[in-house]
């Protein structure tokens, strides 16, 4: 018996449990092993490298698809308004090739560059706001394009003399003349939108509602379009219906009046 026993110990001491090797081949395999086993990996997207246009040309492309503006950039020679006092002056005439003369008036962050940093017996490359008074388009200087205040720039901006880029909703459109309605950055006075015409044929024979992109020149002292592109429609906006009629006093006394004598009639 004595045998028997020891047979039997031998044989529970023989028997394993079994490795955990074995199990190992049922576990789920990581990511980073997938990644080499692929026979096609992913291609990898190329990086976007964005382009400053601001160093070639004072006007930049749009930050937004319904990006407002009116601007441009012309060359010519700064005429001061003498009747003004020196530091204080606000308005002049830029003198143009051919002899052409546009009025103007600067803005007063220009004021101490125009009068200290720049040599007005010499043309400049000037940024200008267009706009109309008195029937005739105006400029409002903002900018200068110069290499003695930034060396780095060209000489001449990309764009080119005269060019102005329009962007608005179209009003009105009658033959070869649109106006544009353009919304202010900065309202003045109340003052939220400015209209601007535009001289130029348009081969769409109705975009009136449309947000578009105009680029127009300057000759003869109007914006003629050279090219436009449409973008949306705008929707019209409702006036609120639930505004509250306000009685004044006196119409309420009236309205009081009357509806007691229609009582008193009702009770004869």
């Amino acid at each position: 018996m004595s045998r028997i026993i020891q047979s039997r110990k031998m044989t529970k001491s023989k028997i394993t449990k079994p490795e955990i090797v074995t199990v190992r081949n049922n576990s789920p395999i990581k990511k980073t092993e997938i990644v080499t086993v692929r026979n096609n990996p992913p291609i990898k997207k190329p990086e976007i490298v964005a382009v400053d246009n601001s160093v070639n040309s004072p006007i930049t492309a749009p930050t937004a698809k319904l990006q407002y503006r009116a601007i441009g950039v012309v060359q010519g020679q700064l005429k001061l308004d003498p009747t003004e006092p020196l530091p204080k002056v606000t308005t002049g005439t830029i003198l143009l090739d051919h002899n052409q003369k546009v009025p103007c008036c600067i803005m007063k962050r220009m004021e101490n560059l125009v009068q200290k940093k720049l040599d007005l017996s010499q043309p400049q490359w000037w940024v200008v706001y267009p706009y109309h008074k008195q029937g005739r388009i105006h400029f409002r200087l903002v900018g200068v394009w110069s290499q003695t205040l930034k060396p780095h720039i060209p000489p001449i901006p990309a764009c080119g003399n005269k060019y102005f880029s329009v962007r608005g909703t179209v009003v009105q459109q009658k033959n070869n003349c649109l106006i544009v309605k353009i919304k202010r950055n900065m309202p003045t006075k109340g003052r939220q939108h400015f209209r601007l015409t535009l001289i130029g044929p348009v081969p769409e024979p109705n975009i009136v509602g449309w947000f578009c992109e105009f680029d127009a020149q300057f000759t003869n002292g109007q914006l003629t379009i050279t090219n436009h592109r449409t973008i949306t429609k705008i929707k019209k906006q409702r006036k609120s219906t639930n505004s509250k009629r306000k009685h004044s006093p006196q119409s309420a006394h009236k309205y009081r009046s009357t509806s007691h004598i229609a009582v008193v009639k009702n009770k004869l």
